[in-house]
């Protein structure tokens, strides 16, 4: 399962619905969030014939376990760290009826789904041991910017490289229908209400996304989306009500 270039130094493997992104070239690069559980060996092989070595760190846009699922696995083979913000950490850190109880009402619908989700037999090594707070500057990111956008989760992160408009949203905003449940239909949609932490902030955060005026939109689910920046700013306005001044 070969990765596909969807613009300079990005490339994107899908494995099982979920994205995602290796970003920058063999002398320094990252892997923008890794998947489910058993995503970690299309993630090598797609690594070892793009660049041939090791990412510099994982960068979790999440943690969600389609988005975090392989990572403590590829970190252990790398000896690399993952970074995640600080706000999301309670999610991988905590025993299980704690994270429940940290994002009711949606915890119990997210826990009982993920145990019916593809890699449910593959279980994820433990995360807590090679977490890192997420820092303003990630590694071999120098031309990107972090971009805060809280409500799917609690530290949902995008990132963000204004020289040519190229957005990594996760799951802030998703180019597949239903949530991300119908990768087959191309729209722009919000991530799932029962998976999401606080709607109101989802939805302020595609309003964020949508004032960047992205060229090409990667998401955590769907396929990228170029020339996004009207379809995202209208889209943003009909979740919202609010308007945007329309992109240049």
């Amino acid at each position: 399962m070969p990765a596909t270039a969807i613009a300079d130094k990005v490339h994107m493997l899908t494995h099982f619905g979920a994205n995602v992104y290796f970003v920058g070239d063999a002398q320094c690069w990252v892997l923008i969030d890794a998947g489910w559980p058993c995503s970690a060996r299309p993630i090598i092989r797609a690594a070892r014939a793009l660049f041939g070595t090791a990412p510099q760190a994982i960068l979790l846009t999440h943690a969600h376990p389609d988005h975090h699922g392989a990572a403590a696995r590829l970190a252990a083979l790398c000896n690399m760290p993952v970074y995640l913000h600080a706000d999301d950490m309670p999610l991988v850190t905590k025993p299980i009826t704690e994270k429940a109880a940290l994002m009711d009402p949606v915890g119990k619908p997210l826990l009982a789904v993920a145990r019916w989700l593809p890699g449910r037999r593959h279980k994820a090594a433990p995360l807590a041991e090679v977490l890192r707070p997420m820092p303003p500057d990630p590694p071999c990111l120098a031309d990107w910017q972090l971009v805060p956008t809280p409500g799917h989760s609690a530290g949902h992160v995008a990132f963000f490289r204004p020289g040519d408009g190229v957005l990594i949203a996760g799951d802030a905003v998703l180019t597949a229908g239903f949530g991300g449940l119908a990768p087959w239909r191309e729209r722009l949609s919000l991530p799932l209400w029962a998976t999401s932490l606080d709607w109101t902030e989802t939805k302020r955060s595609v309003q964020r996304l949508a004032a960047l005026s992205p060229r090409l939109l990667a998401t955590g689910h769907g396929r990228p989306m170029q020339n996004a920046a009207r379809a995202l700013s209208q889209f943003a306005q009909n979740v919202t009500g609010e308007a945007l001044e329309p992109p240049i």
